[in-house]
């Protein structure tokens, strides 16, 4: 991923179950590490969907659609 906490990014159309993160831009906050119980680690990244109030985390999965926004 060439993308860094605290720069801008877009998501394309994914498909229909992503609905709520399709065509939006946002602000990557970073990875966020889940801790089991177990001793597994669970790699997840936050990121702040522009017009949304409060920061959401998405799987990795989802990291290879994010296009960064280059500024002019």
């Amino acid at each position: 991923m060439n993308i860094k906490p605290g720069e801008l990014f877009s998501f394309p159309y994914i498909n229909s179950s992503c609905s709520s993160i399709n065509q939006r831009n946002g602000l990557y906050i970073g990875p966020d590490f889940f801790y089991r119980s177990d001793g597994i680690i669970v790699e997840n990244h936050g990121v702040l969907l522009f017009g949304d109030s409060h920061y959401r985390i998405i799987d990795n999965g989802l990291l290879r659609f994010m296009k960064k926004i280059k500024r002019k």
